[in-house]
């Protein structure tokens, strides 16, 4: 084999191993910069529903008709808890302090039911009776960071209330 075909050998052994090597790089380039892809803003979007205050009203009549009619079926604790959630996202917050104390009857173990208390009491500014139902949620469960975060704006209210 002479000189001048051993180089040819060589270069086109090169070349086909630079190729091999290169293409990838070449198909990744153009696959992430050259290559036109939709933008996110392509996606359709859902346009916001308006919400009255009728159809809140509405809805929350009717998961209240719900949760009445769930007590009925089965009293016990998740009923009376569930029944304290939409009184309490209703706005009725006495109503869900009464209801939360009932599922209390069935479960005192339970931090869920407490820290809810804690945040009816809140809503109704009776910051006393909602520091004590978070450090009863606490006693239970010490380490539940929203029961922790109740107790620390509760404290951070009463003193607001007792400088003015």
């Amino acid at each position: 084999m002479n000189k001048e075909s051993r180089i040819l050998n060589f270069s086109a052994a090169t070349f086909i191993l630079v190729w091999c090597a290169v293409l990838p790089f070449c198909y990744i380039f153009y696959s992430n910069f050259i290559r036109e892809t939709p933008p996110v803003t392509a996606i359709p979007k859902k346009q916001a529903e308006v919400v009255s205050p009728q159809s809140t009203t509405a809805d929350f009549s009717n998961a209240l008709a719900a949760a009445e009619k769930g007590i009925e079926i089965n009293p016990g604790y998740q009923t009376y808890l569930n029944l304290g959630l939409v009184y309490y996202q209703s706005g009725k917050y006495q109503e869900s302090i009464e209801a939360t104390k009932k599922a209390l009857e069935y479960n005192a173990k339970s931090a869920v039911a407490y820290n809810n208390l804690a945040a009816a009491y809140g809503m109704l500014a009776q910051w006393d009776l909602e520091i004590e139902a978070c450090k009863k949620a606490l006693e239970i469960e010490p380490d539940m960071q929203l029961a922790k975060n109740n107790l620390a704006w509760a404290i951070s209210e009463k003193q607001k209330a007792n400088a003015k």
